[in-house]
């Protein structure tokens, strides 16, 4: 079985669930906690935009992938896996974000920083799953 896409809910709009859930507005102002959650938050999503491709893509994905980023091109658009992927792609991100962390910072004061954040984030989706994940709309048969 292959995952849909467009994911019915993108990770995209998963983390926007999931900050109106903390009511946080994403374009407003924020406490400095709001601060630091939402750039955590907006981490993920760009590591998800980042590393899609090269580290949490099935083979039968990837080219999937190419052909979706083609087709924005033509649209004149720059393709993000996260307006386009959803729950299952952003659970397996969770297991390549401390490798790409490590890449990217080389310390341990970031992950200390974001794991808590990431947590709580999982911890909501835990209890929320059933919002953003049915088997029978979110792959398909081969």
């Amino acid at each position: 079985m292959t995952p849909r896409i467009p994911a019915q809910f993108s990770v995209e709009a998963i983390f926007e669930k999931y900050l109106e859930s903390l009511q946080i507005n994403r374009n407003g102002p924020k406490t400095s906690d709001e601060q630091v959650i939402q750039h955590h938050i907006e981490m993920i999503i760009d590591y998800l935009n980042l590393y899609s491709r090269s580290k949490i893509l099935y083979t039968a994905e990837k080219r999937q992938f190419k052909k979706l980023r083609e087709e924005q091109r033509r649209g004149q658009s720059k393709f993000l896996p996260s307006e386009h992927y959803g729950l299952i792609h952003l659970a397996r991100s969770f297991g390549v974000i401390p490798d790409v962390l490590e890449l990217k910072f080389g310390d341990e004061k970031h992950f200390k920083n974001i794991t808590p954040v990431v947590q709580k984030f999982i911890d909501w989706l835990d209890e929320n799953k059933e919002m953003f994940y049915n088997k029978n709309r979110s792959y398909f048969k081969c």
